[in-house]
């Protein structure tokens, strides 16, 4: 099975946001996730980030090449948008009329996996309170 590109995930996140689809805070897909680090295993630690880190580049440029540039990138040093919940390592978003669009790569704790994630979130989920 051919896998989908990035873009058309997030498209179709993108239509299910339409009116009278309304989803809170959007939809999401893991796009990778890594092994757990249990009893301290953190064997493979450096080339498993790397890998992330490449793919999550890899990804990035293919969203880029029919979107253009990323409205928001941000770090773990430069910090994510308010609304993202999990502790990044870098995200990408696009300002899209029907909300926002993202990449995420994050792990929020150390024996927890490296995931990246695509999704999206409705402009109206951002102006509730948190």
């Amino acid at each position: 099975m051919k896998e989908k590109h990035p873009v058309e995930i997030l498209e179709d996140f993108l239509w299910k946001m339409l009116p009278g689809n309304y989803q809170p805070y959007g939809y999401t897909f893991d796009w990778k996730v890594s092994k757990l680090f249990f009893d301290d295993d953190f064997s493979n630690l450096e080339n498993i980030e790397a890998d992330f880190q490449h793919e999550y580049e890899v990804v990035v440029a293919k969203i880029q090449e029919v979107w253009g540039p990323a409205d928001f990138q941000g770090n773990a040093n430069t910090g994510s948008p308010d609304w993202y919940w999990n502790s990044i390592i870098e995200m990408s978003c696009w300002d899209k009329e029907e909300g926002i669009a993202y990449v995420a790569y994050h792990r929020d704790d150390k024996e927890l996996p490296y995931e990246i994630t695509l999704g999206t979130i409705f402009e109206e989920a951002l102006e509730e309170e948190w």
